[in-house]
């Protein structure tokens, strides 16, 4: 995915996040997955973030 982005576009690092499984979509109720960039993350969302980075690092 990050190939097909210049570097300084405002969505490359949202795909190294995705490529390496640190970010993941929202599964909505109807199955389909999804971004939600501009909601919050909750407490629970960020450990999780950072529980996944520490795995990949």
């Amino acid at each position: 995915m990050r190939r097909f982005l210049p570097t300084s576009h405002v969505f490359y690092e949202k795909a190294w996040l995705t490529e390496t499984g640190i970010f993941q979509r929202v599964t909505a109720a109807d199955g389909t997955k999804t971004y939600q960039p501009d909601s919050k993350i909750r407490r629970d969302q960020m450990a999780a973030f950072l529980f996944r980075m520490a795995a990949v690092h």
